[in-house]
């Protein structure tokens, strides 16, 4: 397979992907976090995708534990699935912290930033990252398909200061993978 195909594959990727979080979100009224990558299978050179929800409490000792050990085992399956990764998206509701470096200090304790409830999901490549946030407004509830009670969403794009970056835990995952 071309490289030219492969990236036309992973920004169609993206796109599907960005409009099935988002729908989700919105559908279910919540977002639990998950791993998809983008794999092509060496036999055969058929792209697919490797889902990975997250389950159970999403502490910080989980998170870390998803890190250190759920990620670097999904690398090694594939690799013996004989899987080529290309794109690896982490999805999730999170409470993001911002603040304007040009206007304020940095606080040593980040509690002290107010947090924004988002919907982040991120994209790596072996030769780029990229980042879509989405700031959540509880704006209702609603009873879903299966007759639960769940919060109505609305989701904004959250516009990047420019100069403005992401980063955590769940950022560098290829260059981890490779040097892993």
């Amino acid at each position: 397979m071309t490289q030219k195909k492969i990236d036309k594959l992973i920004e169609q990727f993206k796109k599907d992907h960005i409009k099935y979080v988002s729908d989700k979100m919105l559908r279910e009224g919540e977002m639990g976090p998950m791993i998809t990558v983008l794999a092509m299978k060496k036999s055969n050179e058929k792209m697919g995708l490797v889902y990975a929800p997250i389950m159970g409490e999403f502490s910080e000792e989980r998170k870390e534990e998803v890190v250190s050990k759920v990620i670097p085992y999904l690398f090694e399956q594939m690799k013996e699935e004989d899987l080529i990764p290309y794109c690896f998206s982490f999805s999730s509701e999170v409470i993001m912290k911002v603040i304007d470096t040009d206007k304020e200090e940095i606080p040593d304790d980040l509690s002290k930033i107010a947090g924004i409830d988002a919907l982040l999901i991120t994209f790596e490549t072996k030769t780029e990252t990229s980042t879509k946030v989405f700031n959540m407004e509880k704006v209702g509830k609603a009873i879903n398909e299966d007759g639960e009670m769940i919060d109505q969403i609305k989701l904004t794009y959250h516009e990047m200061p420019e100069g403005g970056s992401f980063g955590g835990r769940f950022t560098n995952i290829f260059k981890r993978y490779e040097q892993g």
